[in-house]
């Protein structure tokens, strides 16, 4: 990134920002559906691990869900 070395890291946070932002608006969204009644496939995978006792677990359930679908 040249010769200032602190830019790597900037690009770094950015987009791990933007990364975060975005499970965050789908968290939101799917939490939104649900209360309405909806039965979304979007909220899938969410409640599919709510419904295995890992409703706790946060972030990490959902990432390993989607590496599951991703990867067979």
């Amino acid at each position: 990134m040249g010769a200032d070395h602190g830019l790597a890291a900037l690009y770094d946070v950015a987009g791990l920002v933007m990364m975060w932002s975005v499970l965050n608006a789908w968290l939101q969204g799917t939490a939104m559906l649900r209360t309405a009644g909806v039965d979304a496939a979007t909220y899938a995978p969410f409640a599919q691990q709510i419904a295995a006792g890992h409703g706790a677990e946060q972030y990490p359930v959902l990432i390993e869900e989607f590496g599951k679908r991703r990867n067979g």
